[in-house]
Parts: C-alpha cells; sequence; structure tokens
C-alpha cells in the first residue's frame, strides 16, 4: 500500500485495507500514520553565472530532488533546472533564459517543491 498525504499536511491519519488472495479476503487492518512537517523551500539570493552562457543560479535551503521553477507570469516550469543539492537550483537556456529577464524589469521567480512548499522571490538583471 502507498500513503500520500495531501501538499503541506502535518499531523495523524489513518486508512484501512484488506489483502485478497484471488479467493479470500483478509481481515481488516487499520494502519496509523504520523505525517512530519517538511520545512518549506528558502530562496536567499538569486544571481546569474559569473562566465560562459548566460544561466541562473537560486540560492537558498530545502530544494527538493524534482523541484520545478517558474518564470514570471508563465505558470509552466523551466525545462532546464539543475537541483545541486538541497540549497542551490541552476537554470540553463542561455539566450532563451537571458530573454525571458530584460535588462531593468524585476522578474518573479517561484520554487515548487514536489511536497507542494513554494518560496517566491524577484530577479532583476
Amino acid at each position: 500500500a502507498t500513503f500520500v498525504p495531501e501538499p503541506g499536511y502535518a499531523g495523524a491519519d489513518s486508512f484501512t485495507w484488506a489483502a485478497w488472495d484471488g479467493q479470500l479476503d483478509s481481515n481488516l487492518a487499520t494502519v496509523l500514520v504520523s505525517v512530519n512537517r517538511v520545512a518549506p523551500p528558502v530562496i536567499d539570493s538569486v544571481g546569474k553565472g559569473s562566465s560562459g552562457p548566460f544561466k541562473l543560479k537560486i540560492r537558498g535551503s530545502n530544494f527538493q530532488a524534482g523541484a520545478a521553477v517558474a518564470l514570471g507570469a508563465d505558470a509552466a516550469p523551466w525545462p532546464t533546472v539543475a537541483r545541486r543539492g538541497s540549497s542551490l537550483l541552476v537554470l540553463g537556456g542561455e539566450a532563451e533564459l537571458q530573454a525571458r529577464f530584460p535588462k531593468g524589469i524585476e522578474v518573479p521567480i517561484k520554487v515548487v517543491n514536489p511536497d507542494g512548499g513554494i518560496a517566491q522571490a524577484t530577479y532583476r538583471r
């Protein structure tokens, strides 16, 4: 059996299940689950890479594997995100990424962890 709590849920929960061997059901069993709160992602800074093609570095904490990054009003996640541990996300995309950040304009950035935790920041090039 797999238990998946609602995003952001913490506390006690339970589910009841039975096994079936193709002929008979087992007795019912109740499973008690304790769901611990997971710290949301935190963005400390956003900056561009120091050399080479344009890339953006998002530094912070609690970035989970599979975290998605949305830029501006675009709800679709940016396709090129490399996670470097729980404290660094690197966005690639060179000219296409650079075009999303016009000079002098603050652009919203949203990091969404798979568990539903969200962090937001802005970046001005």
